[in-house]
């Protein structure tokens, strides 16, 4: 079996937006404006939106990992959580205190 061709993502979503009654800010603006600008606009609905696509997977490089384990040595050194992970393991947010939440 081939793997599938790739989505463009961002032409198949700015078709997206087209039949759904947006537009794109680009074509609403001249195109050497000095400054960056939202993608979207719906009008009818007052609403602004902006494209982000993550071109990476941040969880599969050792780099994210090695910075989560710190933080979470750091949280148990601060007496923050009690449970030592080893391994693969999963943390929950909702059962992180609140100063854990903001970092």
């Amino acid at each position: 079996m081939q793997e599938p061709e790739p989505i463009h993502l961002e032409e198949s979503f700015n078709e997206f937006v087209k039949v759904s009654g947006g537009e794109l800010v680009s074509l609403l603006l001249p195109s050497d404006r000095p400054f960056d600008n939202a993608d979207y606009l719906f009008r009818e609905e007052a609403v602004v939106a902006e494209l982000k696509c993550l071109q990476k997977d941040i969880l599969e490089h050792g780099e994210y990992q090695r910075k989560l384990s710190e933080l979470y040595e750091s949280w148990i050194r601060q007496d923050l959580v009690q449970e030592i992970c080893w391994g693969n393991s999963t943390v929950e947010i909702s059962k992180l205190p609140i100063k854990c939440h903001s970092v």
